[in-house]
This record gives structure tokens, C-alpha cells and sequence, in this order.
């Protein structure tokens, strides 16, 4: 299952604005994305992210583990 949550680095520390639940250790990918984001570019990246959820289903669950 993929969760995007979005954040900030700052002076080599991740900070994310919120803790997904009942995840206590997990790998993660990092995107790192320009300083200067607009609102605009915010809501539009949290509207892609809100894709994936619909890969979180049982017919793709096969590729969870590859």
C-alpha cells in the first residue's frame, strides 16, 4: 500500500506533517521538491497523490511484495 504524506527537510531531518496510522516502521521514498511551492502546486500535488489509493485494492495486492 502506498500513503504519500507530505512534509519538510529540514537541516537533514524529515518532518512530516502528519503520522499515518498503525505504521510504526516502514521503507520510504523521498522526493525532494523545489523551496518555492505555491498553494496551488501544493493542492495539486495532494490531489495526484490521492491517485494511488486507487491501486490499494485486492486485485493489485499480487505486486505489494515484488
Amino acid at each position: 500500500m502506498l500513503i504519500t504524506v507530505p512534509g519538510i527537510l529540514e537541516n537533514g531531518v524529515i518532518k512530516m506533517s502528519e503520522v499515518p496510522e498503525g505504521i510504526s516502521f516502514s521503507k520510504v521514498l523521498i522526493t525532494l521538491l523545489p523551496q518555492e511551492e505555491s498553494e496551488e502546486t501544493w493542492e495539486a500535488m495532494k490531489l495526484s497523490a490521492s491517485a494511488f489509493a486507487e491501486w490499494d485494492n485486492e486485485v493489485d495486492s499480487v505486486y505489494d511484495d515484488l
